[in-house]
């Protein structure tokens, strides 16, 4: 999205809904629009088709900051935008979004989708309370109540940072302690059909979390810091152990075996989700297991003193070399190439917040002690950058009794921004000469 886009009626219905929803003035939304991060969020939002929700919050400082996932925590109401289908919002499309209010934290969805589950979902379902009505409307009021209890729980979940996989309509079945050799005979085919459709569903859910990519951020040019990657992959673990456990419970096996005893189509779907879902475990706990040290020696560096930093850099890159070294699945080029980049979108923000970034946006020094501050940015990411070409260089080093895996990937992968901020600083230094 073009800056130029910003009065168009997409972004007025954007704004219109969330200042009157959030009870805000006209000046947040020119300061959410000024946060080129948020500009980044809202457009992705627009153009590309695959990306379905938008949410606007508020942060602690009481501003406005866009994320195309839920917050895991709100301490503020926030609005949702949701499109309808996979498709690139245009001026004329954008009222067909769905539109809502997410809460300031998950204790009233919580108590509303136990209203759901209790309350509604008993009585509506209570054959009881059917007497007398026709079969094909009762039959439809029991399908439209699974659903909205089914929908109410996914929502719950994604509130949470949780993938919630929706159980079969009429599942009591599943809870019979008849052997599932016997209790395949009596399935019906409308029940049949109730299991295969969420294995659809199911396949979908679990599709959208293991297709997400920690790389997202780099792409969308957000310029993201480390934590991002480690919060990326600590989120992934926790909702993969959410999904696993549902998996394990008795219902689901016990479905799993009544659809394998019937030989359906769709057994081996449901196989296959299984096995997904233990192959992103094992992934996810391997990549935190060897990211862990690297973040330690990240968050020894967050409060060193600046002319300090030189002297961390040579632990972190190694660190990186051995991460790379050892892990099974850290040891591919997109993966390493997002780390590094991270780690120096970290040193050019560092090295922003020690010159000043008005100082930096002046494009000379105006004192001796600012040129001097200058060296030692210079110095800093010179440093940073030939620790990387020293560690490309040894990389046997780090491969102890193993097949060495160079890191063969062009150097502008990941320092392009970084050569770039170096190059201005430069580019100062020579002007004061």
């Amino acid at each position: 999205m073009e800056q130029k886009e910003v009065d168009d009626k997409r972004i007025d219905f954007l704004k219109n809904y969330t200042l009157n929803s959030l009870k805000l003035t006209q000046d947040k939304w020119q300061e959410f629009l000024a946060v080129k991060e948020n500009h980044k969020i809202v457009g992705n939002f627009f153009d590309q088709a695959d990306v379905s929700n938008l949410i606007i919050s508020r942060n602690a400082a009481s501003q406005l900051v866009a994320s195309l996932t839920i917050p895991t925590t709100l301490k503020n109401k926030a609005v949702s935008f949701l499109k309808r289908d996979k498709e690139i919002i245009k001026d004329h499309s954008i009222r067909n979004l769905y539109v809502g209010d997410l809460p300031a934290s998950s204790a009233s969805v919580d108590v509303a989708i136990a209203v759901i589950e209790e309350v509604i979902y008993p009585l509506l379902t209570n054959k009881d309370n059917m007497k007398g009505w026709p079969k094909v409307v009762s039959e439809d009021v029991i399908k439209q109540t699974h659903k909205l209890k089914n929908e109410a729980s996914v929502f719950g979940g994604l509130i949470k940072g949780k993938t919630v996989l929706p159980l079969p309509e009429n599942a009591e079945v599943l809870e019979s302690a008849i052997p599932v050799c016997r209790l395949s005979d009596t399935i019906d085919s409308k029940l049949m059909h109730a299991f295969e459709t969420v294995i659809i569903d199911w396949t979908h859910q679990i599709s959208e979390v293991l297709k997400k990519d920690s790389a997202q951020p780099i792409i969308d040019e957000l310029n993201p810091l480390p934590k991002a990657e480690f919060d990326f992959w600590n989120d992934r673990l926790k909702n993969l152990e959410c999904i696993h456990e549902q998996l394990v419970n008795p219902k689901v096996q016990k479905m799993a075996e009544i659809l394998k005893t019937a030989e359906s189509v769709y057994w081996p779907a449901l196989r296959n989700i299984f096995k997904d879902v233990k192959e992103g475990l094992k992934e996810a706990e391997n990549i935190i297991l060897y990211l862990t040290p690297l973040q330690k020696r990240l968050d020894e560096i967050e409060n060193v003193e600046y002319s300090l930093l030189p002297s961390h850099i040579k632990a972190v890159m190694y660190t990186v070399a051995l991460t790379w070294a050892n892990s099974e699945y850290y040891c591919r080029p997109e993966r390493i190439i997002v780390i590094l980049q991270e780690i120096s979108n970290l040193f050019i923000l560092k090295t922003e917040n020690f010159l000043g970034p008005e100082e930096v946006m002046r494009g000379f020094p105006q004192t001796d002690e600012m040129l001097g501050k200058i060296r030692k940015g210079i110095v800093t990411l010179v440093t940073l950058r030939e620790t990387f070409d020293q560690c490309r260089l040894s990389m046997d080093t780090f491969f102890k009794g193993k097949k060495t895996k160079n890191w063969e990937f062009p150097s502008h992968l990941v320092f392009t921004r970084l050569d770039a901020f170096l190059q201005h600083l430069q580019q100062m230094e020579l002007f004061e000469r």
